[in-house]
């Protein structure tokens, strides 16, 4: 068992977070037997984690945060609302089927992940916007890439760490 325990299997690119600590003992035992089993185990692994159920409402958010956020480094609330409700999903259109999402709704989705609105992001005041809160760019990106990465069947070709051949 704590041969299993040293083992640090190769995953293949897109298994991050969850999905890497759902299959690092399988993948070390397939590693350790050898053979065909490291193959067969990351062939099955990817083939159910790429064809896994649709996205939580999480996901779908910041899918569609990252598609309509454009070349900005600053949004403002308002303008990512307004984007999020134009979305051709138009699940941002009629959030909850209370109308379009608002940006105190939009602060509350992000708020479980550390993404806070700035106050007065565009460090000036425009017509008829006495506030513009909103969000940089830079606060999206880690989750952006944590978040939306799916494993594919392209995916599958291991990663090789400093050149480091896999264990047998």
């Amino acid at each position: 068992m704590k041969v299993i325990a040293r083992t640090k299997p190769i995953f293949p690119p897109g298994f991050n977070n969850r999905i890497r600590i759902n299959w690092k003992m399988l993948f070390a035992i397939a590693d350790l037997a050898g053979g065909k089993w490291p193959k067969r185990v990351r062939d099955t692994a990817l083939e159910l984690e790429a064809g896994r159920d649709e996205p939580n409402e999480l996901i779908r958010l910041f899918a569609a945060l990252k598609e309509v956020w454009g070349t900005a480094e600053v949004r403002t609330s308002k303008s990512l609302c307004a984007d999020l409700a134009a979305h051709p999903s138009g699940e941002w259109a009629d959030f909850r089927g209370k109308g379009p999402i608002s940006p105190t709704q939009l602060a509350a989705l992000l708020r479980p992940f550390g993404i806070r609105p700035i106050e007065n992001v565009l460090r000036g005041r425009h017509a008829g916007d006495k506030n513009p809160n909103g969000y940089r760019r830079s606060q999206f990106v880690n989750a952006w890439t944590r978040l939306l990465q799916k494993p594919t069947r392209d995916s599958l070709t291991p990663s090789r760490r400093g050149g480091r051949k896999p264990r047998k």
